[in-house]
């Protein structure tokens, strides 16, 4: 068990991992410690959308951030894949956007223009009237008065890909360590190690990647860490009749087909 390192990485969730494969990439010796174990909370429960164009801050001060991670995303199925074994079902997917009265019309014009303007990374929109969007899938509400096609997001399996990571990272020299943390141990202003149960791991960087219990670490390091969790629901569906092929949203609500065919 690793008593130093270069880098201690707190969670071993989605970004805690991809932090320690990009970092065992490079050569660099890390130590993730995870108290639950990979990918046991968010990071292997989520909707596992890849959505570059638009969210919170998309467009805005996040795009640029969002569509470089997406090409990244892009470029580590083949690698992860080959290396692992796993395959965590990245894919390209179609989203159909949904008006159910006029006022829902300027989003999805909105989102038409975005997905056009990004044909060189694969996105692409069209307009849906609502004969076509019933035929498309009959079980959209007769309520529809039109919708939007737009092509290029991608969705994998979440739990698969936090999975993949640690695997690929530790095949290159990353410890995994169960452990809770307690608090950072600091000399000189600078961050020298991190407390465990009965255990101390001196490092010369710590990466806080616990998702919303990075707010911990507050009292650790006496600054304000505003980071809180966002409540959300996912509910699994088997629908009757054929599967249905594309992702939905409108209405407030949003659904996410699988490979297993449920929703």
């Amino acid at each position: 068990m690793a008593e130093n390192t270069d880098v201690v990485i707190v969670g071993g969730g989605a970004a805690g991992c991809s932090v320690a494969y990009y970092l065992s990439l490079a050569g660099v010796n890390a130590t993730v410690i995870e108290k639950e174990g990979i990918a046991t909370q968010a990071s292997g429960f989520s909707a596992g959308g890849l959505n570059p164009l638009e969210g919170t801050n998309i467009p805005g001060p996040l795009g640029a951030l969002a569509i470089e991670s997406f090409r990244m995303h892009r470029q580590l199925w083949s690698e992860l894949q080959d290396s692992t074994g796993i395959d965590y079902e990245g894919r390209v997917i179609d989203l159909v956007k949904v008006a159910f009265q006029d006022s829902d019309l300027p989003e999805l014009e909105e989102s038409l223009g975005l997905f056009n303007a990004a044909q060189d990374d694969g996105f692409s929109a069209h307009w849906l009237e609502r004969k076509d969007l019933l035929e498309l899938e009959p079980r959209i509400s007769p309520a529809a008065i039109k919708g939007l096609f737009a092509r290029g997001n991608a969705a994998l399996d979440s739990y698969k890909y936090t999975l993949a990571l640690a695997l690929a990272a530790e095949a290159k020299g990353t410890q995994f360590i169960s452990g809770t943390v307690q608090g950072l141990k600091t000399d000189s202003g600078k961050v020298a190690g991190v407390s465990l149960e009965g255990q101390e791991i001196g490092c010369d960087q710590v990466v806080l990647a616990a998702g919303p219990w990075s707010r911990e670490a507050e009292d650790w390091l006496n600054i304000s860490l505003p980071v809180d969790p966002l409540k959300g629901e996912i509910l699994r569906l088997e629908l009757p009749g054929e599967p249905v092929s594309q992702d939905f949203s409108g209405g407030g609500g949003s659904l996410h087909p699988k490979p297993d065919g449920l929703v």
